[in-house]
C-alpha cells in the first residue's frame, strides 16, 4: 500500500520536475552535434524508501524520439512484479551536445493523500547507448514526513 502511495507521489512530482528540465531553448533545425539517442530502451528502475527500509527494482521500458536537441521520452512502463504500478510519465526535454538532460528542482510539491508536500530534484541524460536518471524526493511537511518519508528513484536503461 505504501509503495502505491509513493508511486502516486512520484508521478505528481515528476510532472512538476519534468516541466523544469532543459534550458528552454529550441534549435531551429536538427544538428549532428547532438548524439543520436532515439530508440527503444529497457532495463531497471529502483524505487528506494529508506524510512521503510525497503527498495523495489522494476523492469522498465520506454521509447525515445528526437529532433536535434529536442528529446521526447514516452512514459516509463513497469512490468513484472511492478506492473500494477503502471507507468511513470516523462515528457519533453532539451538535451545538451554531451547528452545531458541537465538537472532541475521543484519545491513544495503538494500531495493530498499525506496532507503535506515534498521537494524534488532530478538529473540525468544519455551516455552512449544508456539512459540514466535520478529523482530524489524530500518530505517537507504534513503527514508526508511521518507516513512515507524521503524516497528516491533511479534508472539505468539501455538501447
Amino acid at each position: 500500500m505504501k509503495t502505491r502511495i509513493a508511486f502516486r507521489l512520484l508521478i505528481a512530482g515528476c510532472v512538476g520536475i519534468a516541466t523544469a528540465c532543459g534550458d528552454g531553448s529550441s534549435p531551429s533545425s536538427p544538428s549532428s552535434s547532438y548524439p543520436n539517442v532515439a530508440g527503444n530502451y529497457s532495463g531497471s528502475t529502483v524505487l528506494s524508501y529508506p524510512s521503510l527500509g525497503t527498495s523495489v527494482t522494476c523492469p522498465t521500458t520506454t521509447t525515445v524520439t528526437q529532433s536535434g536537441a529536442n528529446v521526447s521520452i514516452a512514459p516509463l512502463t513497469f512490468s513484472g512484479a511492478c506492473a500494477s504500478l503502471g507507468a511513470l510519465p516523462a515528457g519533453d526535454f532539451t538535451m545538451t551536445t554531451t547528452g545531458s538532460l541537465g538537472s532541475a528542482t521543484a519545491t513544495n510539491i503538494p500531495l493530498a493523500f499525506c496532507n503535506g508536500s515534498y521537494n524534488g530534484s532530478a538529473s540525468g541524460g544519455f551516455f552512449g547507448s544508456t539512459f540514466q536518471f535520478s529523482l530524489v524526493y524530500t518530505a517537507v511537511s504534513g503527514g508526508c514526513v511521518t507516513q512515507l518519508g524521503n524516497f528516491s528513484v533511479s534508472a539505468n536503461l539501455s538501447k
